[in-house]
């Protein structure tokens, strides 16, 4: 997934626009993913989305997500 289609993922500001972009993703992976981590985020997501935000910002999903994005580019 190239980086702007993840900022647009990550910038997501309805939630059509995120399952519009999750869904390209999931095609982008071959649908080879986790099925219950994406459950998880899918469920976090939408509690973000709902202004149910963790204080906390290494549990947010953004922060989570990006880190495993630049780690998995580092590691290509």
């Amino acid at each position: 997934m190239s980086e702007l289609r993840f900022q647009q993922l990550q910038k997501s500001r309805t939630t059509d626009d995120f399952f519009r972009r999750i869904l390209r993703a999931i095609r982008l992976l071959d649908g080879k993913i986790n099925i219950p981590s994406l459950a998880n985020d899918i469920i976090q997501w939408h509690q973000e989305f709902d202004n149910q935000i963790d204080r906390k910002p290494s549990n947010r999903l953004a922060v989570r997500w990006a880190t495993d994005y630049f780690t998995a580019l580092q590691n290509k």
